[in-house]
């Protein structure tokens, strides 16, 4: 049988705790537009997901929790759809995507962190002088600039 091996252009990002520990790899897409797009998209999920928690004052604690617990599982879809694959076990492990520390949502570390390295890539990648030497010199009709 053959084989075909293409170049998915994906980098590999250990995904580690404060404390050292490998939690897992993912990989990203570094070329790909769709990604950016999710990952904004991504952002607004969260930032009206935490608006539901934080009024949630009329709930009883028993449908604070369930809502919570559904929350988590949405926003852990949305990460998984945000990368085109499961990487939200990677990331939260067993914990809630809501957690927090220093008042700051887990989610929202996530996003904090790896949404530069995310943009560095892909300006990296698209590069003006890089991708010039793809594009044929004599493409401009006269007169053009």
């Amino acid at each position: 049988m053959r084989q075909l091996q293409i170049n998915t252009n994906t980098e590999q990002i250990a995904i580690t705790d404060e404390h050292g520990n490998t939690r897992g790899v993912i990989e990203i897409a570094k070329s790909d537009f769709n990604l950016i797009a999710r990952l904004e998209k991504l952002g607004d999920k969260v930032g009206e997901t935490i608006a539901k928690v934080q009024t949630s004052e009329e709930m009883s604690d028993d449908e604070l929790f369930d809502t919570i617990e559904k929350l988590d599982a949405e926003l852990r879809n949305e990460v998984d759809a945000a990368f085109g694959y499961p990487v939200s076990e990677t990331v939260f492990g067993a914990q809630h995507c809501l957690s927090t520390c220093d008042g700051e949502f887990f989610i929202v570390r996530f996003i904090n962190t790896i949404a530069p390295v995310i943009y560095e890539m892909f300006n990296a990648e698209y590069d003006e002088n890089k991708l010039k030497k793809y594009v044929p010199q004599d493409h401009k009709k006269k007169g053009t600039k």
